[in-house]
């Protein structure tokens, strides 16, 4: 790939034009994707985090997170990570931050904060699974897409994804602890914010005005024999919580499963759906540019609509009882989703999401 003798400039240069190359083709075949307007990556669980407990949670400047990754205190512009060339994991997130506001401030629009959550866990997920396999969407290659894997790092809402990362689809093992090059952090944000429209996918992610916070995965693949390997990124955009849901993780067959919460917009309905995640190989994942959300199997509406159970809605909060019986509800994953309006996303679009183990 690329030839450790040449010139630092000469390598630069060639690992700009590569991922720009890996991006172009995601730009141009994801302009027409529906739900998820950000541009695809691949992704498979490798090292999947244990999670954060609960719903995620937004800590800008968690000083044990900063601590764990070194992040230097002195940094705080931009151009203080361009000088310093050489990034740690935690700082290379900061410069991404930095870089993803200054974009959305030119379009007069507000800064979002670092999600150290869900957001970046999933993220990371995402990244190290692109990084020890050579690909790039974003369908993981267990089968997940975003919504599925932030939902299993216990996020409960809706993410919007950016990725980046070789298509070599050759294995490669991901660096522990590693510094990142900041030149390949800012070439990857200017190649998702520089794109132009009809191909502009990433950039529409990242001006989305929902947007309050981003988790940034990253992963920094172990490099082959002459070669340098630019960093894979992940961005995943959160928005404020239109739905608090209430999902257990599991619920055994044969029992009432209790779905409740609140929702801070017009409610329309709740959707269980199952979800059945079948393995796919680099090359498959290389070639999936989009993904939809799920069709609920079986949709339930407030009292006064036709449907099998009734949502019992009262002063914003919901609650529905479920039986788990019969081959619809067999023992599996499933996905609760919560349906009502968005600004951004139509009057009925997705507005919560949550994972329930039925065993």
């Amino acid at each position: 790939m690329f030839d450790r003798h040449e010139s630092r400039p000469a390598l630069r240069a060639k690992a700009r034009h590569y991922l720009v190359l890996a991006l172009g083709m995601l730009a141009a075949s994801c302009s027409g994707a529906s739900s998820s307007a950000t541009t695809p990556v691949g992704t498979t669980p490798i090292a999947v985090a244990s999670g954060s407990k609960g719903r995620e949670t937004s800590a800008p400047h968690s000083k044990t997170r900063q601590q764990a990754e070194g992040v230097s205190a002195s940094l705080k512009t931009i151009d203080d990570f361009r000088k310093k060339r050489t990034l740690t994991l935690g700082e290379a997130r900061r410069f991404m931050l930095l870089l993803v506001n200054r974009d959305r401030a030119s379009m007069n629009l507000p800064a979002v904060t670092l999600d150290e959550g869900a957001a970046m866990e999933s993220g990371d997920e995402h990244a190290r699974d692109m990084a020890a396999n050579g690909f790039l969407g974003h369908w993981g290659l267990d089968g997940s897409v975003p919504d599925i894997r932030y939902a299993r790092h216990g996020g409960h809402g809706v993410v919007m994804e950016n990725a980046s990362c070789v298509t070599d689809e050759q294995p490669r093992g991901v660096v522990e602890n590693p510094t990142i090059d900041a030149n390949g952090i800012e070439d990857a944000e200017n190649m998702y914010f520089n794109e132009v429209p009809p191909n502009d996918g990433h950039r529409r992610t990242i001006l989305r005005k929902e947007a309050i916070r981003v988790g940034i995965g990253l992963a920094q693949p172990v490099p082959g024999r002459n070669e340098i390997v630019p960093p894979c990124t992940s961005q995943e955009f959160v928005g404020p919580e239109v739905t608090a849901l209430d999902v257990p993780k599991e619920a055994k067959f044969g029992t009432d499963l209790v779905i409740g919460g609140e929702s801070k917009t017009s409610f329309g309905g709740i959707g269980i759906t199952r979800v059945d995640l079948t393995p796919i190989t680099p090359a498959e994942a290389n070639k999936r540019r989009s993904y939809t959300y799920s069709t609920p199997g079986e949709m339930f509406f407030p009292t006064g609509y036709k449907t099998r159970i009734a949502v019992v809605v009262k002063a914003g909060k919901f609650t529905l009882r479920v039986p788990l019986k019969g081959e619809a509800y067999a023992p599996g994953l499933y996905e609760v989703t919560t349906w009502g309006e968005s600004s951004e996303r139509g009057k009925l679009a997705t507005t919560g999401l949550a994972l329930v183990r039925v065993l």
